[in-house]
């Protein structure tokens, strides 16, 4: 059965510390990579808009009562690029994003 993360590139990179590449490695067997980046890209078909949505902008509207809204940044800009690699996702030109008020690359789910 093929998943999301079969034949993605490897989210570390060269210069990153052998820590990131463990880190990696257990939350993508864990399905928790593929999991979250299925959560972004259903709230994003959801809400899809004209203006598409930078990852400041849909971490706020995904966080929930008592969780931390920059770890679900952090979170969403990692699938988002999950997800532009396996070409569910396109980007646009730079933006002010509404939420953190500089420029920022929205995103579009592929149509």
């Amino acid at each position: 059965m093929q998943t999301l993360y079969d034949n993605l590139p490897p989210a570390s990179h060269k210069v990153d510390p052998e820590t990131s590449y463990i880190a990696e490695a257990k939350v993508t067997r864990s399905g928790k990579r593929q999991s979250d980046a299925m959560r972004v890209y259903g709230v994003l078909c959801r809400h899809n808009r004209r203006m598409g949505w930078t990852s400041r902008e849909l971490a706020f509207l995904m966080t929930e009562n008592g969780q931390d809204e920059f770890k679900v940044y952090a979170m969403v800009e990692k699938r988002f690029s999950d997800l532009k690699a396996k070409g569910l996702v396109v980007t646009g030109n730079k933006r002010l994003c509404i939420r953190g008020g500089g420029w920022a690359v929205p995103c579009w789910p592929v149509e």
